[in-house]
């Protein structure tokens, strides 16, 4: 047997290895925290491909509508070969060390529980009487180890108050169905058409359904329960589900869980459309109707962007349902140069009401939730120490044995605090002002047919609402403008230079993330100077949509995604 005081010194050097184990991993995984994230997302869209899950028009009621086929294709046989995930804005899963078949996201959790196994271990194995010094320790040590096993729980409740969570597959047990009313006439189908696979590929909803005033389905779009009915019986069968919530449609709001649902006067589990249903945004389609989103995970339509979108989409749906009479007044003359705001994201999801209230108190105290680990951990860290040199007596091995229990539990709390916090994240893309040498304008071209011109308008209303959209020109190969919207710079001349000449001709975008580290930066004169990245997107081999935006990298694969949805739209609508 050693001498103590040799198997003390053993037993500190096997705590300061474990300190920098905890230590060496836990920043490793904070410099991977994005390329994790990443790598999760891309894991994830190949999962859907590999199960084949598409958009495909299962069943419908109508005939294959008179379209182009290019459109056809697009709206109403859409696959989701571009089914896009929403990127986190922070991946609150710290410790990331791979071990076949353990939960990596749950590893503090079972860190945790390992340290109070440990210190319950030590304290019943101790003999005789038991040093204060001890117990201070095992105090310290059940307090942090608490804090380890809550890390999991309160990762993925900050995850779901800032809208980061991935986007949920569809359910085991689902089938795809697409069903239109023969009521509808072919122009309204085709925007109905594209506006459900738009909205089913860009945003985390596995259903759409339309639901008119007097109670009757006039289309529905998603993954329904199996077997999914024909497309007669599909209508059928969800008018009978959903009629009765008309009154509930036209308020519009929205609910995350199924306890929200219960709420507003829905019943969870009723029928084919909520039968899965964990989470349901309903946006009132003018006096028309109304449109639901709905998702068989909870929470997943909690990013106000995607609630900005389906806004959005419910105003063009209006525009198209009531015979082009927009309630808008900024949409009433769109040949005209308006210098009125468009509606930002704020404004845009302030009717909304999650659950009956108006947040949750995760999302109200979020910045100090994220702040609980490194208020635990560290002063814990202090206090070991503390304990361990100003106790005065001579350590005894269950003391050394309990600071080896709590410190790698100290440590996995301080760091992850860190990470959660501000200290170590990568700085965000500060936004610059563009109002220096710019004046704000929505000019349409007077060539402009009028449901092209309301199609254009719409098109900027949407974007300057979900984006960081600050300049919009849509441009014809010739040069003229078919609407410049935003701040443009005064005395600047729309053209086509060459990065917009070779989307055109290529028919692929670009996205010049620094725009004033580009050597093509004279090419977009007619946006503010100090315009600081710029999304290039051809409608076809002859129109081009530019944005400029006010950040560096200011478009994400998201907003992308959506510019393309925006643009296939546009050129159909063109084509007309």
């Amino acid at each position: 047997r050693m001498a103590p005081s040799i198997a003390i010194r053993h037993q500190w050097a096997i705590m300061a290895f474990l300190a920098v184990s905890a230590c060496a991993g836990t920043l490793q995984s904070a410099l991977k925290v994005s390329a994790s994230s990443l790598s999760r997302q891309k894991g994830h869209v190949r999962s859907l491909r590999g199960r084949g899950i598409g958009l495909r028009r299962v069943s419908s009621a109508r005939k294959p509508l008179g379209m182009a086929p290019r459109s056809r294709s697009r709206f109403l046989d859409r696959r989701t070969d571009r089914w896009t995930v929403a990127s986190s804005e922070l991946d609150y899963a710290v410790i990331r060390f791979k071990i076949p078949g353990v939960d990596e996201e749950k590893l503090p959790g079972y860190l945790g529980a390992a340290g109070l196994i440990a210190l319950i271990v030590n304290h019943f194995t101790s003999e005789g009487d038991i040093p204060t010094a001890q117990v201070r320790s095992e105090v310290i040590g059940t307090l942090m180890g608490i804090g380890c096993l809550a890390i999991p729980s309160l990762s993925s409740a900050l995850d779901a108050a800032a809208g980061n969570t991935e986007r949920p597959p569809p359910l085991a047990g689902t089938e795809q169905g697409f069903a239109l009313s023969d009521d509808l006439p072919e122009t309204k189908a085709v925007e109905i058409a594209w506006a459900s696979a738009s909205l089913l590929i860009n945003t985390n909803a596995h259903r759409l359904i339309l639901l008119r005033h007097d109670g009757e389905v006039m289309g529905a779009r998603g993954f329904f329960p199996s077997p999914c009915p024909k497309a007669d019986n599909l209508l059928r069968e969800l008018s009978d589900n959903l009629g009765k919530y008309t009154e509930v449609g036209r308020k519009g709001g929205a609910c995350s869980d199924r306890g929200g649902m219960e709420d507003l006067g829905i019943s969870p589990g009723d029928g084919l459309a909520l039968r899965n249903a964990q989470s349901i945004v309903m946006e009132p389609i003018g006096s028309w109707g109304s449109l639901w989103a709905i998702t068989d995970a909870p929470r997943a339509l909690s990013k106000s962007k995607s609630r900005t979108w389906l806004k959005s989409m419910a105003r063009k749906l209006t525009m198209t349902l009531n015979e082009g009479k927009e309630s808008d007044k900024d949409m009433n003359s769109p040949h005209t140069s308006s210098h009125q705001v468009s509606m930002s994201p704020k404004e845009s999801t302030a009717s909304y009401v999650v659950d009956g209230e108006a947040e949750g108190i995760i999302t109200k105290y979020r910045q100090a939730f994220r702040s609980l680990p490194l208020a635990v951990g560290f002063p814990g860290l202090l206090l070991l120490l503390a304990n361990r040199f100003l106790s005065g007596d001579t350590p005894t091995e269950h003391v050394t044995q309990a600071d080896l229990a709590s410190f790698p539990l100290g440590t996995a709390l301080t760091l992850t605090g860190l990470i959660w916090s501000d200290a170590v994240r990568a700085r965000e893309p500060v936004p610059v002002s563009l109002t220096q040498d710019s004046a704000y304008v929505v000019n349409i071209s007077p060539e402009a047919p009028p449901q092209l011109a309301r199609e254009l308008r719409w098109i900027w209303d949407s974007l300057s609402a979900a984006t960081r959209c600050k300049s919009l020109a849509v441009i014809r190969e010739d040069g003229t403008a078919l609407i410049q919207a935003g701040l443009a710079r005064k005395g600047g001349e729309v053209k086509v230079g060459p990065i917009t000449q070779r989307a055109m001709e290529t028919e692929k975008g670009s996205l010049i993330a620094n725009l004033q580290l580009n050597s093509g930066k004279m090419e977009f004169a007619y946006f503010p100077e100090a315009t600081q990245s710029v999304l290039v997107k051809p409608a076809s081999s002859k129109v081009v949509m530019v944005l400029g935006s006010d950040t560096v990298r200011g478009f994400t694969q998201v907003d992308q995604a959506w510019v393309s949805s925006l643009t296939e739209k546009l050129s159909v609508t063109m084509s007309k």
